[in-house]
């Protein structure tokens, strides 16, 4: 059997009956799990009441439950901190963290491990169901059960999170783990933070996104109410959930994201291929067909290999979706190209957008994040999401050659090209049948 870390943060004695139902839960794995319980500021008292609270959970698959107390006074919470002294501590090969309040089905750790086993990922994901429950006679009560949390991959990710903090399985052995670090300046989005950085360095397994695995408990005081009890100031709360989605916004914008050959592979089945001129280059090479999991490099090799499929297809681009290239601007260093599209239509948030230049040698994933001005124009309350390209001129030059940005639907193989805002040059701007 496989050997599992799960890593549970309290903060408030008050969690006992949960934090006893989530152990309970672990209990009934397919795997080993070991149980490391941090504990934010507790006094020796405190500390022997969890012992003694958590004691009898020790059977089944659970081996056993230490605790760790961090008496940290520089820092006002310790959400974060938690988990990084958790993790310095584990010593199996997977690790997991659970609140304490939330619980995992008995086969989650067997499936998210056998996904890791399968591939070279780090990090396997699963589907979170939300169970809401009312207090009757003291007594919980669960009232309903659904699914909130919909994406299909890392680059939804980057536009939203939709994995909970248990949705996920870490395999330490395919990683440093000294990138398994939450950033302990933030109290809120702390698990989505360290996601975005995580997933841009390594690859994610996302094919059970789509299978339960475990679930969210909702009530009214939620886990990160209870760990900001001690700052009943709810002004103080919302300055720090803002503060927390600055840094997310401005870590969307600065992080890199690695693009798999696997990801565009569907493009070399568009429809319009079958018209397309034959492609003057070279079979793949075993180990990068389709469904590799080798990363995808800007080359001239894989350049080649999309220039005469991209190229042709764009006459086939339809335009009638939202949203504009709306900026263009060349420094010393490259080009910097800016726009957004409309996250409100369901069939945008399960696609992705890619930069193409008419050889088609240079291909780029763009940073995404949100766009204040556009919100703010459109009132859409922040369903449309802005992406930046960063264009290095070692690999383009847009004084030489032209562009287009392109959002594609896998699931539909539809591409569709994103318009020029008529604002812009006209040298940058091409007409309908993708012309400049």
């Amino acid at each position: 059997m496989s050997d599992v870390t799960t890593i549970i943060r309290v903060h408030d004695l008050n969690c006992i009956d949960f934090l006893q139902r989530a152990l309970f839960s672990l209990s009934g794995q397919k795997v080993y799990v070991d149980v490391i319980i941090a504990t934010q500021r507790f006094l020796p008292k405190s500390v022997d009441l969890i012992k003694a609270a958590t004691n009898p959970y020790v059977f089944g698959s659970v081996r056993n439950i230490s605790i760790l107390n961090s008496d940290r006074t520089d820092l006002e919470d310790l959400r974060s901190h938690l988990i990084n002294i958790s993790v310095k501590a584990a010593k199996t090969r997977y690790i997991h963290f659970l609140d304490f309040d939330d619980i995992m089905y008995p086969s989650a750790y067997n499936l998210l491990i056998d996904c890791l086993n399968r591939s070279s990922a780090a990090i396997s994901f699963g589907a979170i169901v939300s169970t809401y429950y009312e207090r009757i006679g003291g007594k919980p009560y669960v009232t309903n059960k659904r699914r909130e949390f919909f994406g299909k991959n890392k680059y939804d990710l980057f536009v939203d999170n939709f994995c909970p903090i248990h949705s996920f399985l870490i395999d330490l052995s395919k990683v440093d783990v000294s990138d398994v670090l939450f950033d302990e300046n933030m109290s809120a989005l702390e698990d989505y933070s360290f996601l975005l950085s995580f997933l841009s360095k390594y690859q994610g397994d996302f094919s059970l996104i789509d299978t339960p695995v475990g679930e969210y408990f909702r009530r009214d005081a939620d886990t990160i109410n209870l760990a900001n009890s001690e700052f009943p100031d709810p002004s103080l709360r919302v300055s720090r959930l803002e503060k927390a989605r600055e840094i997310i916004l401005e870590k969307k914008r600065s992080t890199r994201v690695e693009v798999r050959v696997s990801e565009f592979a569907w493009l070399l089945n568009h429809r319009s291929i079958d018209q397309a001129p034959a492609a003057p280059v070279r079979p793949l090479p075993q180990e990068e067909k389709a469904g590799s999991d080798k990363p995808y490099q800007i080359n001239e090799y894989i350049g080649a290999l999309f220039a005469s499929r991209i190229v042709s297809m764009a006459a086939d681009c339809r335009e009638d979706l939202d949203g504009y290239v709306d900026s263009v601007e060349i420094n010393e260093d490259g080009t910097i190209i800016k726009g957004w599209v409309d996250n409100y239509k369901p069939e945008y948030q399960k696609s992705f957008i890619f930069f193409c230049s008419d050889t088609g040698t240079s291909i780029i994933e763009p940073h995404r994040y949100m766009r204040a001005d556009v919100d703010e124009a459109m009132r859409t309350n922040g369903l449309e999401y802005g992406f930046e390209f960063s264009v290095p001129r070692s690999s383009f030059d847009i004084r030489k050659t032209g562009f287009a940005v392109y959002l594609a639907q896998p699931n539909k193989e539809e591409v569709y090209r994103i318009r020029m805002i008529e604002s812009l040059p006209s040298e940058y701007r091409r007409d309908d049948n993708g012309t400049k």
